[in-house]
């Protein structure tokens, strides 16, 4: 693959990774249904001048039912319903793992060892993630997302039975079919009015988000990804998709501060594995192994506390402000060694990590301890207060696991 078209193919993965911000700030202003109905409208123009495809309509209304709208509908109504878009954008994207099962169970598709050993990964992390529900993770929005997922991996079985269409004509006129049913949940669910109303009450960032994922996310993106399955092997395309989570995640945690506790972290890294063994060539995923750490360290750097803050900041706050931050910092240090731990390797830079995370463990050490030896230490080094708290944290611990 040629270096241009692998930047198209990381823009792909980038903007819909963005597209699960732009989904949280649009439904600001329409409900779920409302905003997948004016996705696809926008999506949708350019069926006005471009032919539809040379497919019955069965099959054009079942791809578009399950691949668009039953995925999209269950994604917006997931993230309404208390789904972070940082965690939807890897739990959607798990359709690899139910387009597997679904192929052995309908097309008679055996699943190959290397594809059993990813769905084992990625299930496992997905039970791992379910244990996190309560607090900023609702079950109800959690199990939606995971139908999105399920209604994607059902697309592409009949994705699989369309050959010789265009990508960019599939995409307009699958889009087509979402519209209607979308307006029909939202007379249901919304009432008669109410897509009226919205309109006219809708905020420019709102009509901004529909815009992008209209004519950004769905035409644009499905269009590169669609110019690069023509031109190159699904095995060589594929790998792009494994970005999209990443994407997602990073840019929750800077919009909306979204943050990953070690257990959910864990959950994630697993489905990553689980995904990338399922959809990578043996030495591909054997690269990616090795360097897996390196990007979820950016997560866990994102799962800290909410805000980074000097010492001197930190000693001005109240006593249980300071007592969570200083938990927050610990609770990303074992994100980042339960990350290693759950995919067997080592990383230099996590080392110092493991480290201290290890002398805690060991010294049976309570959040309260830690909390009194950070304390002490922030007041007997006044020179350290100008510097990143929690940098300060390492520095206190790293002493005490010392002697």
């Amino acid at each position: 693959m040629t270096a241009g078209d692998a930047a198209l193919g990381t823009l792909a993965a980038v903007l819909w990774g963005l597209a699960f911000v732009a989904t949280r700030i649009g439904l600001d202003s329409f409900s779920p249904a409302q905003l997948a109905a004016l996705r696809f409208l926008v999506a949708s123009l350019p069926a006005f001048i471009l032919p539809r495809p040379r497919i019955g309509w069965p099959l054009l209304i079942a791809t578009g039912l399950t691949l668009f709208a039953g995925q999209f509908l269950f994604q917006f109504f997931g993230i309404a319903h208390g789904m972070p878009p940082g965690l939807a954008a890897l739990v959607v994207h798990t359709q690899a793992f139910f387009t597997v099962i679904f192929a052995a169970i309908v097309l008679r598709e055996r699943p190959t060892p290397k594809q059993v050993t990813g769905l084992a990964l990625a299930f496992a992390g997905l039970l791992l993630i379910a244990a996190t529900t309560g607090h900023d993770l609702a079950a109800v929005g959690f199990f939606l997302t995971l139908t999105s997922a399920v209604s994607w991996g059902i697309g592409n079985l009949f994705v699989k039975q369309i050959r010789g269409v265009p990508q960019l004509d599939l995409t307009i006129w699958m889009s087509v079919v979402v519209p209607l049913p979308a307006l029909a949940i939202s007379v249901v669910a919304d009432g008669p009015e109410a897509f009226a109303s919205a309109l006219s009450r809708a905020t420019w960032t709102g009509w901004v988000a529909v815009l992008y994922l209209g004519l950004v996310a769905t035409g644009l993106a499905y269009t590169i990804w669609g110019r690069l399955l023509r031109r190159y092997p699904v095995a060589d395309v594929a790998p792009f998709s494994l970005l999209v989570p990443f994407v997602g995640a990073l840019a929750s945690a800077l919009v909306f501060g979204e943050r990953f506790g070690p257990v959910r972290l864990a959950g994630m890294a697993s489905v990553l594995a689980g995904l990338a063994v399922i959809v990578l060539p043996v030495e591909r995923w054997a690269r990616l192994a090795r360097g897996l750490p390196v990007g979820m360290l950016l997560l866990v750097a994102a799962a800290g506390p909410a805000d980074a803050m000097s010492g001197a900041e930190w000693r001005r706050q109240p006593e249980a402000a300071k007592r969570a931050y200083v938990d927050g910092v610990i609770d990303a240090w074992q994100g980042v060694v339960g990350v290693q731990e759950s995919v067997g390797t080592t990383d230099r830079g996590i080392g110092v990590f493991a480290d201290v995370v290890n002398c805690l463990r060991d010294r049976l050490m309570l959040p309260p301890q830690v909390y009194t030896l950070v304390e002490r230490h922030v007041t007997d080094n006044p020179g350290l207060q100008s510097k990143d708290m929690a940098d300060i944290v390492f520095s206190a611990l790293s002493q005490t696991c010392r002697r």
